[in-house]
């Protein structure tokens, strides 16, 4: 299972691991940051959004593709996500219907 690892700089400018997001099953190929979430996408097909403050996963939608790439939109509310079946989804985030 792969991880996300959130770096934090300490005072002596080692990096340290502050966080870590497990989730996907294999290769995690892309994410984006919203405001005070994050998606990513991988390998597995899975779509997962995180939410920042609790470290914790809020939804994983299961992707009829394997995706390439992902982008929020400019509000936050939804993602736009380029797939491999030539296809650009957009999901909505929040419960928001697209």
């Amino acid at each position: 299972m792969n991880q996300f690892i959130d770096y934090q700089k300490s005072e002596d400018t080692q990096s340290m691991v502050v966080n870590t997001f497990n989730g996907h099953v294999g290769k995690v190929i892309d994410l984006d940051i919203g405001l005070n979430i994050m998606t990513s996408i991988g390998v597995d097909r899975n779509m997962i959004v995180w939410n920042l403050e609790s470290k914790s996963k809020i939804d994983n939608i299961v992707l009829s593709s394997v995706p390439n790439v992902i982008r929020f939109s400019s509000d936050s509310l939804s993602v736009f996500i380029g797939c491999s079946d030539t296809k650009i989804y957009k999901y909505g985030l929040y419960g928001q219907e697209m």
